[in-house]
């Protein structure tokens, strides 16, 4: 037995259905973005709250911190609103212990050395000292972007390095600083020769220029030359 075709009045029925259920639905996806953008400003307002609440503790702990810091990234609540003078803070002293040692490190800087260096700024190992972590630093190099001053965080092989002067440390740059990085702290330019399949031009020049720009020192005793990088000396 065929199917009997719907009228013109069944389409028409079917076709105010439709926009009903279309309407509905736009009505629902309306109310649940207005009740989540509600509950989003009433969390935003708690969030708050909780960091002058505990502002102490959030300062004190850096694991506190840390996951503290990607919770309000997370929500869209700008963390230095809530902690913003003490990343302002480490920011100048980082700034400071750069600059200081810019002589003897070519303002290369191993992250973990520089930590080394703020606690002994903040007063050592004491109970009451501030712990800080790799998070604080990165996050508190980001508040001196403005100054234009070319602070940043490096990657260079396995070590995450804290650049305080405005150079662009190029492929040939990085792969050089990666292999000394892999040995004792230096290379040659037999090694990068040997090594990387450069010419000996090519490497010369690369250790030329780290050496000008005062990355490395070389020890023209040693036989053949060795190219020191002053950055990878982590203090003791």
């Amino acid at each position: 037995m065929a199917r009997r075709r719907a009228g013109i009045s069944g389409l028409q029925q079917q076709a105010r259905t439709n926009a009903d259920f279309q309407r509905a639905g736009e009505a629902l996806s309306h109310s649940q973005l207005e009740q989540l953008k509600t509950q989003l400003a009433v969390f935003k307002t708690n969030l708050e709250g909780f960091a002058s609440k505990y502002r102490k503790d959030i300062k004190r702990d850096p694991t506190f911190r840390m996951h503290f810091q990607r919770m309000c990234t997370n929500i869209g609540v700008d963390p230095l609103a809530c902690v913003g003078d003490f990343y302002y803070e480490l920011g100048v002293q980082i700034a400071e212990i750069c600059i200081a040692t810019r002589e003897r490190n070519g303002g290369l800087m191993d992250v973990k050395d520089l930590q080394r260096w703020v606690e002994r700024l903040r007063g050592g190992k004491d109970a009451d000292v501030q712990e800080i972590s790799e998070d604080d630093i990165a996050r508190s190099i980001k508040t001196l972007k403005p100054l234009g001053s070319g602070f940043a965080m490096v990657q260079i092989g396995a070590r995450k390095m804290v650049q305080s002067v405005p150079r662009e440390l190029n492929a040939d740059f990085a792969t050089v600083l990666g292999l000394a990085q892999q040995g004792k702290g230096y290379t040659t330019r037999r090694d990068v020769v040997a090594l990387l399949a450069w010419d000996a031009d090519r490497a010369q020049t690369v250790l030329d220029d780290l050496l000008k720009d005062g990355i490395c020192w070389m020890d023209a005793q040693a036989d053949p030359p060795q190219y020191w990088v002053a950055g990878f000396f982590v203090s003791s």
